[in-house]
This record gives C-alpha cells, sequence and structure tokens, in this order.
C-alpha cells in the first residue's frame, strides 16, 4: 500500500469585514499558505493537499475531512501544516511537535542537511496559548496522525486591512517552502512510516 503524505492549510477565507468598504487582506494568514504548495507538487505523486476551512470556528474543515477521508485513511503517514509563514524573523521558522514524533528527527536531519537555506526552526515561543491545538494538524494527530505545524506567529497586520502582500518576507518564505519541500522529500523516501514517541496531551 503506498503511503499518502499530507500537507495541510486553510483555505483562503471570504474576508470578515467591520466596515463595508473595508476589505481584510489576509495576505499572510490565508493566501500565502495556498501560494506556498505549488513547489511541492514535484515532490512525490503520493502527496495529498488538503484546503479546508473553518479553522477559527473550530477546526470545522479539518475536523470533517479526518472524520469522511476522500482517501484511505490507513496510507496517511504524515501531516505538515503550515500557517504566517512570511513574517517576524527572517532566519528562523517556529515548528510545533517535532518532540512528539520521528518527525522530529527527520526535520533536524533536513535543516542541518541544507544550511544554505539559512532556517532555524524554533521550539514553541507561546506554549500557553496551546497552539497546537488550534490549528487544524490537530484533527490529525487526534486521528493518529504524526504531524508538525509551521508558523511565524501572529503581527501587528493579523486579521487587519494592513495584511497584504507588499509586507509579506517573500524571501523568507521562500526558504521556508524549500525546507518543506526537502523534508517532504525525506519523509517519502524513507521506508519507514513516521510514527509518534510521545503521547497526545
Amino acid at each position: 500500500m503506498r503511503k499518502l503524505l499530507l500537507a495541510t492549510t486553510a483555505l483562503v477565507a471570504l474576508a470578515s469585514v467591520a466596515k463595508a468598504d473595508v476589505l481584510h487582506g489576509r495576505c499572510s494568514d490565508c493566501g500565502q499558505r495556498i501560494a506556498v504548495w505549488y513547489p511541492l507538487v514535484e515532490v512525490a505523486t503520493s502527496l495529498l493537499f488538503v484546503a479546508v476551512t473553518g479553522e477559527e470556528k473550530g477546526l470545522l474543515g479539518s475536523r470533517y475531512f479526518t472524520a469522511n477521508p476522500t482517501v484511505d485513511a490507513k496510507r496517511m503517514v504524515a501531516d505538515l501544516n503550515m500557517d504566517l509563514i512570511g513574517r517576524n524573523w527572517s532566519d528562523s521558522v517556529i515548528v510545533v511537535g517535532p518532540e512528539l514524533s520521528t518527525l522530529g528527527a527527520t526535520l533536524a536531519a533536513t535543516v542541518a542537511a541544507h544550511p544554505e537555506l539559512r532556517m532555524t526552526p524554533l521550539a514553541d515561543r507561546w506554549p500557553e496559548e496551546r497552539i497546537f491545538f488550534r490549528s487544524d494538524h490537530y484533527n490529525f494527530a487526534r486521528r493518529g496522525v504524526p504531524v508538525l505545524f509551521f508558523t511565524s506567529g501572529t503581527h501587528p497586520d493579523y486579521h487587519q486591512p494592513s495584511d497584504t502582500g507588499d509586507r509579506l518576507d517573500t524571501e523568507k518564505a521562500a526558504r521556508v517552502v524549500r525546507l518543506l519541500f526537502h523534508l517532504t522529500r525525506a519523509i517519502a523516501d524513507d521506508s519507514a512510516p513516521p510514527r509518534w514517541t510521545s503521547r497526545l496531551e
């Protein structure tokens, strides 16, 4: 049975507007996450992109998908989730969940093999926010799929009309995507699927 690697993100959301004449761009929060998928397409034919919606309403889309998967759930070996990766620090990205599965070691080996990316994974800087339980990867983790969540956190433009494309650090985002490319290939090429090493609390 061929393994299946998942890449999840929220579907580009309809803007919530405070005033009828104000558009909330949500470029870093939604739009960028769809765009960064395209370089990953060449990794493997066993890659499934899942665009879900309703994250901020209770992870509705990912909850529905994991309860009603369009593929054999036993083939899902890992989920890589990303959100808000093109802002804040230029040389690092927060990765939530590496200590919970063998994906952490695969990530560390990938980072070591690609110093040209100048991208350092950071531990969760806001554990009190319980980010692990608040994004779409969580529903996959609940179903037993090892996960990693990549984010650079929020910023002053978050959910504001000022969250526009010109404020993105596209060079940083490109390096994060390259890291995800190499990580995805490493997972796909490994004969052993990722496995949990710690219990989900």
